[in-house]
């Protein structure tokens, strides 16, 4: 179909844009798509007003919303204090300390009497997502064929704080009769893709990581993160490692992509049992990756007594696909490809 597209960045697409989604596999996709399509094809066609009456208009419009939770996370024992050999030690990742029911007040990280108890610090950790998706569509049937013309717009906000999508998509998509015999398909898509997601490096500064190694004595989200006087200055337990919130506040990893792709189709009826067609697409996109520690970071060595470090680096990445295929349809199909 005019609209179809076999990029790996799924993500780029808007799901209400899609009328179908087909898999070839073998000599099939092949024949059709390449060499690359040697091992099978996710075939997505977007929609095209196909079908539709000269003069007949169909709008579309669509609001999604979607709440999104944790629905299972790993199971922890809930006897043992931070700590090693049935003794309590507040500077440990380990929980196999003294038992809290017998712990009773001890002095914390912050030179505080804490009693002891336990914490749920992965369930403390995991908020609500939200995604919003809007989008629009305007189909059209007309003498000479059909177009459809699509917005699209999708928000989210991830289950880990701070971190999110936005996605925003243009598309249009038409079948278009130029004579008797001549036949022209067009798609053309826009979409510009940004992601906010949790700041990685190493396991010492990963949030994910050093949540679920937190040890169930200790309250990781009800003391503070970062010492009041001096913002790079952590509050954690554990001397190397960031505190998970304070890496989420200072710390970030993000990504943008910008992608443009579509395709023209010709097709030719030489005869009634002789048809010629070809095919011309393009894939454009770049994408850009931040990421940015902070001064005092542990992913870069920066937890020191007078805080080091911090580190920013930037990534581009181009990719430029341009396919051009020809192929003749007898009583079977044989195809010939330029690409």
């Amino acid at each position: 179909g005019s609209g179809t597209n076999a990029s790996s960045r799924s993500l780029d697409l808007n799901p209400d844009d899609i009328e179908t989604m087909n898999i070839l596999k073998g000599p099939a996709a092949a024949a059709l798509y390449g060499l690359r399509a040697s091992n099978g094809v996710v075939v997505i066609t977007t929609k095209s007003g196909r079908g539709m009456k000269e003069g007949e208009v169909t709008v579309n419009v669509s609001s999604n919303y979607t709440y999104d939770t944790v629905g299972r996370l790993p199971s922890t024992q809930n006897e043992y204090s931070q700590g090693t050999g049935g003794k309590f030690n507040g500077t440990t990742s380990l929980s196999w300390g003294a038992k809290i029911s017998e712990l009773g007040t001890y002095t914390n990280a912050l030179g505080e009497q804490e009693k002891a108890a336990v914490y749920d610090n992965m369930g403390d950790f995991f908020k609500g997502g939200h995604t919003f998706t809007n989008s629009v569509n305007v189909s059209k049937g007309t003498k000479d064929g059909n177009y459809s013309i699509g917005l699209g717009s999708t928000n989210q906000t991830g289950i880990v704080e701070t971190t999110g999508m936005e996605r925003y998509n243009a598309k249009f998509n038409g079948q278009f009769n130029l004579t008797d015999k001549f036949k022209m398909g067009t798609s053309f898509n826009y979409a510009h893709t940004s992601v906010d997601k949790i700041p990685g490096g190493s396991n010492l500064s990963n949030p994910l990581f050093t949540t679920y190694f937190a040890p169930i004595s200790y309250n990781l989200a009800g003391k503070p993160y970062e010492d009041p006087n001096d913002s790079y200055k952590q509050i954690h337990y554990r001397a190397a490692m960031d505190n998970p919130y304070w890496a989420l506040n200072h710390n970030s990893a993000s990504e943008s992509t910008n992608r443009f792709f579509g395709n023209i189709n010709l097709d030719y009826d030489v005869t009634d049992w002789f048809k010629l067609q070809y095919r011309v697409g393009i894939d454009n996109y770049t994408t850009t990756r931040d990421d940015f520690f902070n001064l005092g970071s542990g992913a870069t060595g920066g937890r020191t007594a007078i805080p080091s470090g911090g580190e920013i680096t930037t990534r581009l990445y181009t990719n430029n696909q341009f396919n051009s295929n020809c192929y003749f349809l007898l009583l079977s199909m044989v195809g010939c490809r330029a690409s």
